[in-house]
């Protein structure tokens, strides 16, 4: 990572976060096996056999509070709904198997250091898969009224808290996860960076 900002002042991107990872891993003594091409669903890396979905998010917008995952998936069946009496059964069908093509997921979240300026602050932190697969218990009444684009969104609980909004994109076909609180998400590392640029 701090290769990446001898060279550059953008924050990096995935493709340059999953290369970092791999090699980190194959250093330490780790079979790493990486996807086989860039738009394989599920898994991005399997570590010593365990199987890794990874996501990052830099937008200008960041708040460090919650985590946006922008596109937890791709979803083209969105087109195929006609009423919200169908959104269960594709989740049902269609999302909650793409849960089981990877073990753990982690996302790499990069904002403006707020302690020392000049600096990019990554947060590396993993987003419990148990939580993602309350998705399944949401019904039909859970989801806002479909627009003409056929996008809605629920809120899923933890228990009888708020744990984060799933929406359905209807105009880019794909599923996001909004106001995901932090502290459902364990923080694994974190770096503070000089951009050198």
């Amino acid at each position: 990572m701090t290769a990446h900002h001898a060279y550059s002042d953008q924050v990096m991107k995935k493709e340059n976060f999953e290369h970092i990872l791999a090699e980190a891993f194959r250093i330490a003594g780790s079979r790493v096996v990486p996807a086989n091409s860039m738009t394989v669903r599920g898994a991005d890396l399997t570590i010593d056999g365990n199987t890794l979905s990874l996501k990052t998010e830099a937008s200008a917008g960041l708040r460090q509070n919650q985590i946006t995952i922008s596109k937890l998936m791709e979803a083209a069946w969105i087109k195929q709904i006609t009423e919200l009496a169908d959104i269960p059964r594709y989740i049902s069908a269609m999302v909650l198997p793409h849960f089981e093509n990877y073990d753990q997921i982690f996302i790499l979240r990069a904002y403006v250091d707020p302690v020392h300026a000049g600096n990019v602050r990554y947060d590396l932190r993993e987003i419990p898969k148990h939580l993602l697969l309350a998705i399944g218990d949401l019904t039909a009444r859970d989801f806002s009224p479909l627009t003409r684009t056929r996008t809605t969104s629920a809120e899923v609980r933890a228990g009888n808290i708020s744990a984060f909004r799933f929406r359905l994109d209807g105009s880019d076909d794909k599923l996001t996860i909004t106001n995901l609180d932090v502290n459902h998400c364990p923080l694994h590392a974190w770096w503070s960076l000089r951009r050198t640029l």
